[in-house]
C-alpha cells in the first residue's frame, strides 16, 4: 500500500491494522499533488514530509525509488 502521508496522519488505526496485517507500507508523497507541476525542491519535500510520517508511525527506514535519482541527489 502506498500511503499519502496526509491520509496517513488521520488515519493511525488503520495503519496500525494494516502494519498489524503484514502489508507493505509506502511513501505515496504527503498530499498526492501532480508531480510534474511541481519543481524539484517541492517534489523532494513531498517525499520527504510522507517519510516522516511513515517513519514515525512505523519506524519506515525506506529509501525513494525514484525514476531520477539525480532529482533526489540535488537536495541530499
Amino acid at each position: 500500500v502506498f500511503g499519502v502521508g496526509n491520509w496517513l496522519e488521520k488515519n493511525p488505526d488503520l495503519v496500525n491494522q494494516m502494519q498489524t496485517a503484514k502489508f507493505d507500507l509506502g511513501n505515496h508523497t504527503y498530499s498526492h499533488q501532480a508531480m510534474k507541476t511541481l519543481g524539484a525542491k517541492q517534489t523532494y519535500l513531498e517525499i520527504q514530509k510522507c517519510a516522516k510520517v511513515l517513519t514515525s508511525q512505523i519506524g519506515y527506514s525506506g529509501k525513494c525509488p525514484c525514476r531520477n535519482s539525480s532529482l533526489i541527489e540535488t537536495f541530499l
